[in-house]
């Protein structure tokens, strides 16, 4: 029974069973275009929004484009934060449900990863359908620390994949690879600061702080060992925040870079956001061919996703920093936004704060940097960087900022849900 937007299965919730005897045919285009929209033709996953009542945040993005592998790069990341609710299969469809309402209708042949947010549960068949149509399913706890992954099968690259062991074997291109990691994340640090100072007063503090990540930059072509180059990116990393700060008008306190756990907003929503960072350069990685937990910075260690960590360095400064940095000062997120949990008092985002921070991270990410891209399309280069450069044995480039971004950043439209 169709009532208004809804459908109604009457044998739903009673214990006999039915079954579908005929479905009419989709209403042609322009049919729909002139009688439901009114107006400029809605995309289906906007027209999902539209029915879910406000219940999440969506956009589209301007212009379906051509991805390498074909098809749209319209592409979406569906994010659940509402506790109790349920994802489930329905047809070629994906139904968020609640207390036997339906939140949330969508298509998941746009989708391309599926980011649930603490109790959420999801039936066997929506399982099985996300596997077998290539779409990761990423849990998270209430408070977004990351939890693990469902994956479809691993790439079949395995040449790539042996390429890999290989270099990760070998101590001088492991350092080689390393080298370029921490070098371009320095170099990036320095642009994101010049970018800052274009619009923002100095004072003698920070330029020597901004001169102490520069002499960091310069050091670490002469490092012999994976240690000494650690010491060097840490010390280039201290003196970057207490420069980056500088730039913070929200009034947040800054305590220096604390990571486990974060005990204040700040440090807080940049662990958040590079984790984030983090699972979508696991993701790819997998995809790919390549093993995420094997690094070249980031050594071995226990459940440690190395290869992403890795990948992530150069773009924390431009991607994440510069993010965290445009929510507090424009009064995006405040201190009200977050709340301490568990025995250490870690501080996390709220439910209605994460639901409007990951909107804004989407909005972020799909914003169009000077060239032409999308900042999502910089993880996607990086990968692809990184394959190329261990198939051919070629010199690995890390992705680097040409000139000082421009702090006042452009409206931009996702394709992503967040419910």
């Amino acid at each position: 029974m169709f009532l208004g937007s809804k459908i109604w299965i009457p044998w739903k919730h009673q214990p006999r069973q039915g079954r579908i005897v005929a479905m009419a045919g989709p209403m042609p285009l322009a049919l729909r275009t002139r009688w439901i929209f009114g107006g400029p033709r809605r995309t289906v996953l906007e027209e999902a929004f539209r029915k879910a009542g406000g219940v999440g945040q969506l956009a589209l993005a301007e212009k379906p484009e051509k991805s390498q592998e074909g098809g749209t790069a319209d592409m979406a990341f569906l994010y659940l934060s509402e506790q109790g609710s349920v994802l489930r299969k329905a047809g070629d469809r994906l139904l968020v449900e609640k207390e036997d309402e339906v939140l949330l209708d969508l298509p998941y042949h746009k989708l391309e990863t599926v980011l649930l947010f603490g109790n959420i549960q999801v039936t066997t068949q929506a399982m099985a359908e996300l596997l077998e149509k290539g779409i990761g399913l990423s849990l998270f706890s209430r408070q977004g620390l990351y939890r693990g992954q469902l994956t479809p099968p691993r790439g079949g690259n395995v040449e790539v994949r042996w390429k890999q062991f290989e270099a990760c074997q070998d101590p001088q291109r492991s350092l080689a690879y390393a080298k370029q990691f921490v070098a371009a994340k320095l170099q990036n640090g320095l642009a994101v600061l010049d970018g800052y100072r274009k619009a923002n007063e100095v004072n003698d503090a920070w330029t020597l702080r901004r001169n102490e990540v520069e002499t960091a930059a310069g050091a670490v072509n002469a490092v012999t060992t994976i240690a000494e180059l650690d010491g060097v990116e840490g010390g280039g990393a201290r003196a970057y925040f207490e420069a980056l700060m500088h730039f913070n008008k929200s009034g947040m306190e800054w305590p220096g870079r604390q990571k486990h756990p974060a005990k204040d907003p700040l440090n807080s929503l940049l662990s958040f956001t590079y984790m984030l960072l983090m699972h979508e350069l696991t993701a790819l990685l997998e995809a790919m061919g390549l093993d995420p937990y094997f690094g070249f910075l980031h050594q071995m260690d226990y459940g440690r996703p190395s290869l992403a960590l890795d990948l992530i360095e150069p773009l924390r400064h431009p991607l994440a920093d510069r993010l965290v940095l445009l929510c507090v000062n424009k009064g995006i997120v405040d201190d009200n936004d977050f709340q301490a949990a568990g025995e250490r008092q870690a501080v996390y985002l709220a439910p209605k704060a994460l639901k409007r921070y990951v909107a804004e991270y989407e909005h972020w990410m799909l914003a169009r940097t000077p060239n032409g891209a999308r900042r999502r399309d910089l993880l996607r280069a990086e990968v692809e960087g990184l394959v190329r450069s261990l198939r051919d044995r070629a010199e690995y480039q890390p992705y680097r900022m040409m000139e000082a971004p421009n702090t006042e950043e452009p409206e931009c439209s996702t394709s992503s849900v967040t419910t």
